[in-house]
């Protein structure tokens, strides 16, 4: 004869069960705390040890491995390919690009090309960061290039931060930026840059600033001009990145005053209504000063009224722009604009009159 337990007696059964599996998952979450508890005592013991000796955490390639880069990518999603720029590293890299005072904030520069890239592993060993659209790079196979970490991103975010049309193959590396000199020796031909609010005018100047350095001038003063700067990747593919290797200085419009002043720096500006740069007047004031200090840019109108205003021609049988002298005699001239100008007073004054002077302030 079978037995069929009654109702009560199930019922006191599943009770039983209840309780039992209540008891065991108390009996595991009890066990749980007490070893989190002794985990955070331990590691609280650790760093407060760590503190009263002294000791630094750990580093990787020579950075705390809690910096605000890595947080930024372990507490973000991790796509294989970084498409999204709304993800923070995108965000991230969209402000370097834009913002003058993010850059001065985290004090980074971003490098658009292959060849800045190169010269900057070249000379400093290592990028802070790497973006690029494939791990088959053949940049990332070149035994110089090297970097701390290497992000994969899609063409259209590189081509978005770094301003181009097509960035086939691209990549960026993002690099601290080299601080402006503490002083600049004994300068005598110094180029003195105006930023503007334009990314084409910066372009342009940045253009003179490379200029300047292969034609051998010495030293850039920046003007300050708000958070201006010219270090955003259009600016620095224009200028070849020249201020990681030319001293520069960042000063206002008195402190440039002062510093001509101080060095005996003759400051001009090239323009339409200037006098010859041939004028006795403009060869005797060059030749009593111990150099120069030439203004290109957006400059404030302080600078200028204390510049004295020169006037580059080129005599050509073509007819540009044609001038009358004091004979009555017609010279026809090519039209220049400001920047040409500039490029050809740079090189007249370092092939005729200063064609001694060192590359490098620091030497007598």
């Amino acid at each position: 004869m079978s037995y069929l337990p009654s109702q009560s007696s199930v019922s006191l059964v599943q009770q039983h069960a209840k309780r039992h599996a209540r008891s065991k998952l108390n009996r595991s979450y009890a066990q749980i705390l007490d070893k989190s508890r002794v985990i955070g005592a331990t590691v609280r013991g650790a760093s407060a040890s760590r503190a009263l000796k002294n000791e630094v955490p750990m580093y990787r390639h020579g950075r705390i491995q809690g910096d605000y880069f890595s947080r930024l990518v372990d507490s973000s999603p991790k796509p294989r390919v970084l498409r999204s720029a709304h993800h923070p590293v995108a965000i991230h890299l969209l402000k370097l690009a834009n913002s003058a005072a993010y850059r001065k904030y985290r004090k980074l520069i971003l490098l658009t090309s292959a060849k800045l890239i190169r010269e900057y592993c070249d000379r400093h060993g290592t990028c802070s960061r790497i973006y690029t659209t494939s791990h088959d790079n053949p940049l990332l196979l070149e035994p110089k290039i090297r970097a701390d970490k290497v992000l994969i991103c899609s063409k259209k975010l590189l081509q978005k931060v770094a301003g181009l049309h097509s960035y086939e193959g691209g990549i960026l590396a993002e690099v601290p930026y080299t601080p402006p000199s503490q002083h600049l020796g004994n300068a005598a031909l110094v180029l003195c840059v105006a930023p503007s609010t334009s990314p084409e005018k910066n372009a342009t100047a940045s253009s003179l600033m490379r200029t300047a350095q292969a034609l051998q001038w010495q030293a850039i003063w920046l003007l300050k001009h708000g958070a201006h700067d010219f270090l955003d990747p259009l600016s620095i593919r224009a200028s070849q990145n020249c201020l990681d290797t030319m001293p520069y200085i960042s000063g206002d419009v008195n402190e440039a005053l002062v510093f001509a002043n101080e060095n005996r720096l003759l400051l001009c500006i090239c323009g339409y209504d200037g006098d010859p740069l041939e004028t006795d007047h403009i060869q005797r004031a060059m030749k009593q000063h111990h150099g120069i200090m030439l203004l290109v840019g957006k400059q404030p109108q302080e600078l200028i009224d204390a510049a004295i205003k020169i006037d580059i021609t080129i005599p050509s049988r073509r007819t540009r722009n044609t001038t009358t002298d004091e004979h009555g005699t017609e010279t026809q001239h090519y039209k220049l604009d400001g920047f040409t100008k500039s490029c050809i007073f740079m090189y007249l004054v370092r092939k005729r009159l200063h064609y001694t002077a060192p590359r490098s302030p620091y030497f007598a």
